[in-house]
């Protein structure tokens, strides 16, 4: 479940399990419930199914998000700062992959590296336009506005 523009749609996952949990944890991180949130993510494991349609978030930065809304800067930044280095190896492999550039986008805006996120994020836009993927091209858009905020 993903909430944008102040309505709640669904999104699909791997499977009924990974649903429940990326629906537990996006109804936290919606209500600041980071006891809930870090549960989730427990409840995971160590390659969490979180993720809206191709867009695939590591584990690093959903750690980073939480510790972020518990207000753990140390903890963010560090955390931050493994999913890039995570997100940036499957950049290198996959260099012209919207999804892959948008969170690394995502990831650089959290760490304070406006430009560069907002150059990834304009990227992604370019590479999966609206017009080539109706799900996944409107996703992007949705990301660069976070980036850009």
């Amino acid at each position: 479940m993903s909430v944008a523009n102040g309505r709640a749609t669904k999104r699909r996952s791997a499977g009924g399990s990974d649903r429940g949990l990326y629906a537990k944890l996006s109804c936290a991180l919606a209500e600041r419930d980071a006891v809930t949130a870090k549960n989730a993510l427990i409840a995971s494991g160590e390659n969490p199914p979180f993720h809206e349609e191709a867009v695939h978030f590591n584990r690093p930065l959903v750690e980073g998000v939480i510790a972020r809304m518990t207000k753990d800067e140390d903890k963010a930044c560090a955390a931050f700062t493994a999913a890039r280095a995570e997100q940036e190896k499957i950049v290198q492999a996959q260099p012209n992959y919207g999804p892959a550039l948008c969170v690394l986008g995502l990831i650089d805006a959290s760490l304070g590296r406006k430009e560069e996120a907002l150059g990834e994020g304009r990227r992604a836009v370019e590479l999966l336009p609206v017009e080539k993927d109706a799900i996944s091209g409107p996703l992007m858009i949705e990301y660069l506005t976070m980036i850009a905020a």
